[in-house]
C-alpha cells in the first residue's frame, strides 16, 4: 500500500486461510478486504471451467478457486500471487491464455523478483548480473 498499489485480499481466501490460522493484523493492515459480490458471482457462472481444466487437475477448493479467479478479474487485478501452483496457477494461466481473464498469476515458490511487474520482464541490472554469475 505504501507504493500506491493496492493488495486485495479476497474474502473468499481469508474463509480458506482462517480454517488454519488467523491472519495476522499486520497483513489485515496492508490489504483491501474485497468482498465477494454480485459482479463477481455472475462472472464465476461464465468461466468455462470445465473447458480450462488443466489435465490431471483434481481439486476439492475448485469452487472457490473459481470464485477468486473471477473476483480478481472483476476487480481488475493485474496479478493474483499463489503458492497453488498444482491447480490454482494452472487455472490462472488457462483463462488467461483463453483470453477469460487479464491478470498475471506469480508463483510464490519463484521468490519475489520485481521483473513480475514489468509488462516486458525486464529484471533490474543487478538481479540479472547476480543470475548470471
Amino acid at each position: 500500500m505504501e507504493s500506491g498499489v493496492p493488495i486485495f485480499l479476497s474474502t473468499i481466501v481469508v474463509s480458506e486461510f482462517c480454517v488454519r490460522q488467523e491472519i495476522p493484523p499486520e497483513i489485515l493492515r496492508c490489504c483491501v478486504v474485497l468482498p465477494f459480490n454480485w459482479g463477481d458471482a455472475l462472472k464465476a457462472a461464465r468461466l468455462d471451467w470445465q473447458r480450462q481444466r488443466p489435465e490431471g487437475v483434481v481439486r476439492d477448493a475448485l469452487k472457490d478457486d473459481i470464485k477468486i479467479i473471477a473476483q480478481a478479474a472483476v476487480a481488475d487485478a493485474e496479478f493474483v500471487i499463489t503458492a497453488d501452483t498444482a491447480s490454482f496457477y494452472r487455472y490462472c494461466e488457462a483463462f488467461r491464455e483463453a483470453g477469460e481473464v487479464r491478470f498475471k498469476a506469480i508463483k510464490l515458490e519463484d521468490g519475489f523478483d520485481r521483473s513480475f511487474f514489468n509488462s516486458d520482464g525486464q529484471q533490474e541490472f543487478p538481479e540479472a548480473w547476480e543470475q548470471d554469475r
